[in-house]
């Protein structure tokens, strides 16, 4: 590993986990604990991870597919809350992360961001009343 490698695995040490899969209380517990989500998918459909992480007040890194655009959407005041990068693309997923450990006011903007999307993501019981009226049309 160069001199840049080990910088980078000193700089990430203690400050990065890879809990594995979660759910329930496990899962709760792993969203109020984390700083940010990172999902650095070359697909997603939707970003149910990413509204997941909303819900809580998570803001995320996230590449720039499918329906993760629309599942992050923006805060009150028009500001993503996170950062999309370009698919496949180490370098600017790693210029993202580093802007995040390094600039205190990036991470509060996008945590005020989260907070305020948070706000607004519809409520489940508007998701599955949309969902039903969607299968009864298609049913008839």
């Amino acid at each position: 590993m160069g001199d840049a490698g080990r910088l980078e695995g000193d700089l990430l040490d203690g400050r990065v986990s890879f809990p594995g899969p979660c759910t329930g209380a496990e899962l709760a517990t792993a969203y109020a604990a984390a700083d940010v989500l990172v999902l650095p998918s070359r697909a997603e459909s939707y970003g149910m991870v990413v509204t997941e992480a909303l819900a809580y007040g998570l803001p995320v890194i996230a590449a720039e597919v499918g329906g993760v655009p629309e599942a992050m959407g923006h805060g009150a005041d028009g500001t993503r809350p996170g950062v999309l990068v370009p698919p496949g693309d180490p370098a600017a997923l790693a210029s993202a992360l580093r802007g995040w450990l390094a600039d205190g006011e990036l991470r509060r903007r996008l945590r005020r961001a989260a907070r305020e999307r948070r706000a607004s993501l519809p409520r489940w019981t508007r998701t599955t009343a949309v969902l039903a009226g969607v299968l009864q049309g298609a049913a008839r």
